[in-house]
């Protein structure tokens, strides 16, 4: 059954690429690189920024691959940017990469981002995850 709601859908969404249901509020956070794990401290920047991020997964359908990262990265650039320098730094070497990588693909997900808005600033509660997912344009690209 498909998910009613935005919570609905992040719970989805989250559990179906391993990524813990307490990823914004964890005091700490997994990384593969190169196939090596490594835990790292869940930054209160990270935390901000992770609950958005993850919904404009959801929203926009890029998938949680490197690609999509990068896509992820072009598209919050322009939607509006990052919630701070650290989201900032972690981002725009991403966007750099998928210029090399996959630049059809970034320059159409900073495109779009230039025409919508994305959530981070956005007062993010049980209220606003309540929402029926069908009220966002889901997804948007």
């Amino acid at each position: 059954m498909s998910p009613s709601t935005l919570g609905e859908a992040l719970a989805e969404f989250r559990k179906a690429n391993g990524i813990p249901a307490d990823a914004d509020t964890a005091p700490f956070w997994t990384v593969r690189i190169a196939g090596v794990a490594v835990r790292l401290r869940n930054r209160p920047w990270r935390q901000k920024a992770v609950l958005a991020h993850d919904l404009h997964h959801v929203l926009t359908g890029y998938p949680c691959t490197l690609t999509g990262e990068f896509q992820m990265a072009a598209w919050e650039a322009a939607s509006g940017g990052f919630p701070g320098w650290g989201a900032r730094c972690m981002c725009t070497p991403l966007i750099l990469a998928g210029l090399i990588l996959a630049p059809r693909l970034i320059i159409a997900a900073f495109q779009l981002g230039r025409r919508t808005r994305n959530l981070h600033g956005q007062m993010i509660d049980e209220t606003f995850l309540a929402m029926p997912l069908k009220s966002f344009a889901a997804p948007i690209r």
